[in-house]
């Protein structure tokens, strides 16, 4: 399947080692599992609310996998990308001692931990095998595809093409990143208040309904074993979702 083989290639990208039947097994074991879940969850009301939570639950559980793993991404690119202060200030300490930019390389990955040690052992791997220095690190900005390490690439090919210094580019570079870093800081802190305006907005809804049930189970049954309250909860289910994802994409800029 097609999924399958984009979630192996996927965890092979962040070094993380998984065969085909290995993967089937997981989004099997997850789809079925949440399945039951649902259908467990929801026939105690009645068996059609049994079939809508397994539905709901077997999609849902389908696709835990892929969003794990996009998490487990997300984590290692951010770690990577509070990496590269450490190491700009390790290749620019290799370089003002004599080093060549190969050999300030070399030392950065036996220092840095990972993630970043990997993709930089990938850089002078490719460098080994005859890929020209340009091309290797060009590899590296489009596998990581982050604005840091664009800068950082642009100025090291530039440098070595042009002949200048790049050290004081990279002294440059790192202020710069520096600066980012801290702007940056200060816009998550400015848009924490709207991701808790999502997540409200997406689970208020459900809390007052597990209220109301407590309260009086009669308020709320016609939802499920009507068809128009089945519809109805339908709607409602694909409002808060919609909801939740365009405040999500505002607070991130994506809109």
């Amino acid at each position: 399947m097609k999924v399958i083989t984009e979630t192996v290639s996927s965890l092979d990208e962040q070094f993380l080692f998984l065969t085909e039947s290995q993967a089937a097994v997981i989004y099997t074991l997850s789809t079925i599992g949440f399945l039951f879940l649902g259908f467990f969850l929801g026939v105690s009301l009645s068996w059609r609310a049994g079939l809508l939570g397994a539905l709901f639950f077997g999609i849902g559980g389908y696709h835990l996998p892929k969003k794990v793993i996009r998490a487990i991404s997300q984590k290692r690119l951010k770690e990577i990308e509070r990496q590269i202060p450490d190491f700009l200030k390790m290749i620019l300490g290799a370089l003002r001692a004599g080093l060549s930019v190969s050999e300030a390389m070399k030392k950065a990955v036996q220092e840095i931990p990972p993630p970043l040690s990997q993709e930089l052992g990938l850089v002078l791997k490719k460098i080994k095998m005859g890929e020209s220095f340009e091309e290797s690190f060009k590899y590296l900005d489009r596998r990581l595809n982050l604005e840091e390490i664009s800068l950082v690439v642009s100025a090291i090919i530039l440098s070595n093409e042009a002949g200048g210094s790049l050290t004081s580019v990279l002294e440059r570079l790192e202020r710069t990143i520096e600066e980012r870093k801290r702007l940056k800081g200060k816009i998550d802190a400015l848009t924490a208040q709207g991701k808790m305006q999502g997540w409200v907005v997406g689970c208020l809804p459900f809390l007052l309904g597990v209220v109301l049930f407590l309260i009086d189970p009669g308020l709320m049954t016609p939802f499920w074993t009507s068809l128009s309250g089945g519809i109805g909860l339908f709607a409602i289910l694909l409002l808060e979702m919609s909801g939740f994802f365009l405040i999500k994409r505002i607070v991130q800029g994506e809109a």
